[in-house]
Order: structure tokens, then sequence, then C-alpha cells
């Protein structure tokens, strides 16, 4: 089954295509307006919404358990934030960078769970350790968490302007992030079927 989220960006892409071209001959926008009312119909589909969340949640707790055991700079989000994109940008979403060392005193799930939303975040990426074999200082994911934030807020991805809600929040995309990275030689854990 197509994913509500892709389903959603199919949309405002084909959206954005019909607005971009009023020269399209009219078999083209009959056929992309057809393509988008598909597309919305998924994005809207229960069905497609609650497998999408639990698959993002199963994917998560395996995540969770990563980064208890090994430490590292941690994104998650929402499910819901999935499938709204960011205002600044159609293409970005909102995604939280935080770290945590290796000796954890409360579980991550529990406390991402006790952010009082109406659903449990979902964790998406663990960016650990250096990815080359040599030895070296230990990784400081504190450092890490301020170089991540820098790189974004250079990059001109935003910070959230919420005075409650952290911040730690950028509206930027999973591609991006992973860059940011792989740049800093780190290790990319992801869950098995990509977003």
């Amino acid at each position: 089954m197509v994913r509500s989220s892709r389903a959603a960006v199919a949309s405002r892409s084909i959206g954005g295509l019909l607005r971009d071209n009023p020269d399209f001959s009219g078999e083209a926008v009959s056929y992309l307006q057809d393509l988008r009312k598909l597309a919305d119909s998924v994005e809207k589909s229960d069905e497609s919404r609650e497998e999408e969340v639990q698959e993002l949640t199963e994917a998560s707790d395996q995540l969770t358990q990563k980064v208890e055991q090994l430490g590292g700079v941690y994104v998650y989000t929402f499910p819901t934030y999935l499938m709204v994109p960011a205002k600044v940008d159609p293409e970005r979403f909102w995604f939280k960078v935080r770290q945590t060392g290796r000796v954890v005193e409360k579980r991550i799930a529990d406390q991402l769970r006790s952010t009082a939303m109406p659903e449990d975040p979902v964790i998406l990426r663990v960016y650990s350790g250096n990815s080359t074999e040599l030895p070296g200082p230990p990784v400081s994911y504190g450092e890490l968490e301020k170089k991540f934030h820098q790189l974004l807020a250079a990059a001109g991805h935003s910070k959230t302007s919420a005075r409650s809600g952290g911040i730690e929040w950028f509206a930027t995309t999973i591609e991006f992030l992973d860059q940011i990275a792989l740049t800093l030689d780190l290790v990319v854990e992801k869950r098995d079927h990509d977003l």
C-alpha cells in the first residue's frame, strides 16, 4: 500500500505542477487532476494512515533500542508531522534533533511518550560513533548535536519559534540530516524501509 505521507507529497507536487504550468494541454491537466485525486484519497485513507503509523512505531522501537545501547544523536517527530509539511517550505517537515550518551538514566521511549501530545513520537534516525574503524577519542554527542543545529541553521533550515516546544525542532528533510551525519563521519542507523 502507498503510504499516506508519500501520497500527500505527491498531491502537493502535482498541485505545484498544475499551478506552475498553465500551458499544459487539457489532456495533461485532466490526467494530473485525476492522479491528484487518487493521491488525495490515499492520503485521507484511515487504513493507509493506520498502516503507516504502525510501521513507524515498530521501526521507532527498534531504533530506540539502538540509541539506548549505543548513545548518539537521534531524530524524531510525530506521525502527523510527516503528513503535514512545514509552512516555510512544503518539502520540509518538523524533526527534533537531540542527543544522548551511552548511559541513560531513564528510557528514551518513556521520555518521548511523556510529551503530553495526542500521539507518540517516532524515532527515524540514530547517528552514532565514527564510521571509520580508526581508534580515537570518544565521541561527544553533545558537541555533535551542536554541530547538527549549527549546520541546519546555517543552511536556512528554520528552527521552531514556539516558546514551549524546545530548541531542537527544525524544518528540514531526513536526507539533509543524513548528509550532515555522513559529513561528520557518523554511522547512520535507520528503519528497514526508509522514508
